[in-house]
């Protein structure tokens, strides 16, 4: 497969017709149709969507504001939002790196944007057949490690003010102020905090 990661992602030279979009799309992603019997079924307002009830495949761009490619991948029978394909690459264990290459793809450029979606299209075909294809527990995969990502958020959010507390205490060497900061929440620490617990812990 030719993708590689590493290229830059943001170019802003030119602005990108309605016409080009849906054109460079169906370039990038006629393989729905061709070898997995979809259907494009939209093709206007800088969205293309292709469908084989019960999944669908939409791919957009935000032509005014933010020159962001998105594609999302959804379950037309699940209550939950679609998946993001940042997400459909994590959720079958696909590298780090080629997630990166599809979690921000902004231009105005032309060849830009061809180049992005080529590559885009070509990592969910080698990476999201089983998506494409309905498969329940590619979804029910992609739906626990988003869970999982919104309450490890949520988690960093709540803990904020408890690590900036910490770090503070730990300049002052205020070790057990420390300790009583980071053992209530000592599960979510990461590795630095973890270790200053247990360090704090053996001077108490």
């Amino acid at each position: 497969m030719a993708v590689q990661p590493g290229e830059a992602r943001l170019d802003t030279t030119s602005m990108i017709s309605e016409d080009t979009f849906s054109r460079e799309v169906t370039r990038a992603f006629g393989y729905l149709v061709r070898d997995f019997g979809y259907e494009l079924v939209q093709s206007d307002d800088y969205t293309v969507r292709f469908e084989r009830r019960p999944i669908f495949v939409t791919i957009g761009y935000d032509a005014v504001r933010s020159h962001e490619i998105s594609i999302w991948v959804g379950h037309g029978n699940d209550a939950e939002p679609p998946f993001e394909l940042a997400d459909v690459l994590r959720a079958t264990g696909c590298d780090q790196e080629y997630v990166d290459i599809v979690e921000l793809m902004q231009t105005e450029d032309e060849v830009a944007l061809a180049r992005l979606l080529q590559r885009a299209g070509n990592l969910l075909r080698a990476h999201g057949t089983a998506f494409l294809r309905a498969a329940e527990k590619a979804f029910a995969n992609a739906r626990g490690l988003r869970s999982g990502r919104a309450a490890e958020y949520t988690t960093r959010i709540q803990n904020r003010c408890v690590l900036e507390a910490a770090d503070t205490a730990w300049m002052d060497r205020d070790y057990g102020r420390v300790h009583e900061l980071l053992n209530p929440i000592r599960a979510s620490l990461g590795r630095t905090h973890r270790r200053r617990l247990d360090f704090v812990a053996k001077k108490l």
